[in-house]
């Protein structure tokens, strides 16, 4: 079997970052939409604090900036462990 094949690498050879490592980022990066979304519909709901649905709007929107946070933490690690990977 070739060295590719076993995991077995020769001491200089430079690893290859995997595709799962692609599809966190790519995940991450679709995450960011909703946080988006999320910060656009908080900082409505502050703006106007005499609307009885604010705290509906708040009930709904932080939890998106939440699943954003999460995705760019995400994305920042992926695109942190590939260039850790690289060399």
């Amino acid at each position: 079997m070739a060295n590719d094949e076993t995991g077995n690498r020769e001491p200089g050879e430079a690893r290859r970052p995997g595709v799962g490592l692609v599809i966190l980022a790519v995940l991450g990066a679709l995450l960011l939409l909703p946080g988006a979304c999320g910060l656009v519909f908080t900082a409505f709901a502050l703006g106007d604090t005499n609307d009885p649905y604010a705290q509906l709007v708040f009930l709904f929107s932080l939890p998106s900036v939440v699943v954003g946070l999460l995705g760019l933490w995400l994305l920042i690690w992926s695109v942190k462990t590939y260039r850790r990977r690289l060399g």
